[in-house]
């Protein structure tokens, strides 16, 4: 079985559609994507993607869009999109990906960062453009119609381009360095940040990856993570998209969790990948139904720390895969990864295990930086001991070196360096440290640390001691504005009947004084449905179901 991953890094021009060009023409017939259907699936050929953005290429640049230009693609996963991000991206266009789910205010300040030329999405968004000044100054494309003062695609037309062999992929020569893609993260601490993927940066993740997850030419992957399908778009590997609402990822019905499987049957997938809380419902699913995957060989999971019930659970549904937890961020992927036997056979009251880093990424500890404009020499007078815990930084070919039109989050998150190759520390806002054995361990946030009157906290380090105990599902480590600490759980036990084994980890911990909140649910984050909200548990929200509250003295001050 060839590995493909053998060949050159190196592709013709700097364009990062050079590579999926570069496999489109050596597979043309080859399947690229799979994508889920009411009733089945649809499929589609590298060549017939290949000509479809080719059509689409055509289409903007007929319309006076031309390289360099924004254009916020706000469009389901699916056959559409990918062939819409291929065409901008080989045009030299910058696709933008905002969550609309972050609301209006902070979708208004993306959009004021992004400087939009166009944008592309459904009625019920773009019919509201009129309230937005910054859609109004666009051009409007919808995907399911027209409505006044927005244009409806052409879709019939681009699916007849999937078989017209006249139509040709042009693929532009751009700058090393130039935009690639654009994508917001939340914003939930303060104005949404648009991480520049540049396509150098592309590439760079993109051989990072490979070099961590390597592929074969038989492989086919079905990835929960969609940006993973332009990876393997550039590697000439056919992407299964499961049968799940990407919006939610981590709430899998029994209904999507049957159909995913079936395609993953039916199309033989050999890689699996996703979030705790995704992974967490497929697993139950196929133990419910007493099935294993033997065919997939290779399993990854990310995107959120992985509780040691998950982990096992993965090991048993799928057998024969050589499965890893990777350790990871939008501004760098991927950063460690650790092997689920190891992960299991070490004792992890101490933090969260990810392993060693990966060969590209240079990882250092600092135990304390400015909170702005650090310096590379802050960071040499700082750097951590093993065993001693401080802020994870990384640097690397394929770290982004910054942000779109946001100079405070580069000077809150990016450290330069005198160095050409790797010319940025990027501050990962993770706590942690080394071992003895250079493994890299996680013990929360830099934003979620606890600091009392005996010193700062790691709250991650206590919920899992907590979360071990009998009854308790999941709990948070929070520390009001008022300073005061609140232990939440997510229990169907009550307070009083718990409090026996929490008293000593909090007295262990130092903690005298605490208040302890039951909770129907605990809120997670809206992209993967596997971190904890605790900006909203700081907030001490009325949206969070309230069934116990209980003041506790542990010890006298």
């Amino acid at each position: 079985m060839a590995n493909v991953g053998e060949v050159l890094a190196d592709m013709p021009g700097n364009n990062f559609i050079s590579r999926f060009d570069f496999y489109q023409n050596r597979w043309p017939l080859k399947k690229a994507i799979v994508f889920p259907q009411a009733s089945g699936s649809e499929s589609i050929t590298s060549s017939a993607l290949a000509r479809e953005a080719a059509f689409w290429q055509q289409y903007l640049q007929e319309r006076g869009l031309v390289a360099g230009d924004h254009v916020v693609v706000a469009v389901p996963p699916g056959i559409l999109l990918y062939s819409l991000v291929t065409a901008l991206l080989a045009a030299g266009m910058v696709p933008v990906f905002i969550d609309g789910g972050m609301g209006r205010k902070k979708v208004r300040e993306a959009l004021q960062d992004a400087r939009p030329a166009a944008a592309v999405s459904v009625i019920k968004t773009l019919r509201w453009f009129w309230l937005i000044p910054e859609l109004r100054r666009c051009q409007r494309y919808a995907i399911d119609g027209c409505f006044p003062g927005v244009t409806a695609l052409p879709l019939e037309q681009a699916h007849i381009a999937r078989s017209n062999p006249a139509m040709r992929l042009r693929i532009a020569d751009v700058d090393t360095h130039a935009h690639g893609l654009i994508s917001f993260t939340s914003g939930s601490t303060g104005r949404p940040k648009g991480a520049d993927r540049t396509h150098y940066s592309l590439h760079q993740q993109h051989l990072a990856i490979r070099s961590h997850w390597p592929d074969a030419e038989d492989d086919v992957d079905c990835p929960c993570f969609p940006v993973m399908v332009l990876h393997n778009l550039s590697c000439g590997m056919t992407s299964v998209l499961p049968a799940i609402d990407f919006a939610a990822p981590g709430t899998v019905s029994n209904d999507q969790a049957a159909a995913t499987i079936a395609l993953v049957d039916s199309w033989e997938v050999t890689r699996f990948s996703g979030a705790p809380a995704y992974m967490n419902a497929i697993s139950d699913y196929l133990l419910a139904d007493k099935r294993q995957l033997t065919n997939v060989r290779s399993v990854i999971v990310g995107g959120a720390t992985v509780s040691r019930d998950v982990a096992e659970k993965i090991k048993r549904c799928f057998p024969n895969a050589y499965s890893r937890i990777a350790y990871g961020s939008t501004e760098a992927e991927p950063v460690a990864a650790i092997t689920l036997e190891e992960y299991l056979a070490t004792d992890s009251t101490q933090g969260y295990l990810v392993g060693e880093p990966v060969s590209c990424a240079n990882v250092t500890i600092s135990c304390s930086l400015p909170l702005v404009n650090a310096t590379e020499q802050d960071v040499v007078i700082s750097r951590c001991n093993d065993g001693e815990c401080g802020e994870i930084l990384v640097a690397g070919r394929h770290v982004l070196r910054g942000y779109i039109n946001h100079p405070m989050a580069e000077a809150q998150n990016k450290i330069p360096r005198d160095n050409d190759d790797e010319p940025v520390w990027h501050r990962t806002g993770d706590t942690g440290f080394f071992d003895e054995q250079g493994r890299l361990w996680l013990t929360g946030r830099t934003r979620d640390l606890i600091y009392g009157d005996h010193g700062v906290l790691q709250p991650l380090v206590i919920e899992q001691q907590i979360d071990a105990l009998a009854g308790v599902q999941r709990s948070a480590l929070i520390q009001w504005e008022s300073g005061e600490l609140a232990l939440y759980l997510q229990t169907e036990q009550t307070i009083p009947a718990l409090l026996p084994d929490i008293r000593p980890v909090l007295v262990a911990a130092g903690i005298a004084a605490i208040t302890l909140l039951r909770i129907e649910k605990m809120p997670l984050d809206s992209r993967h449905n596997s971190k904890i909200d605790r900006p909203l548990l700081r907030e001490y929200s009325h949206k969070i179901q309230l069934l116990e509250k209980i003041p506790c003295v542990l010890r006298q001050q």
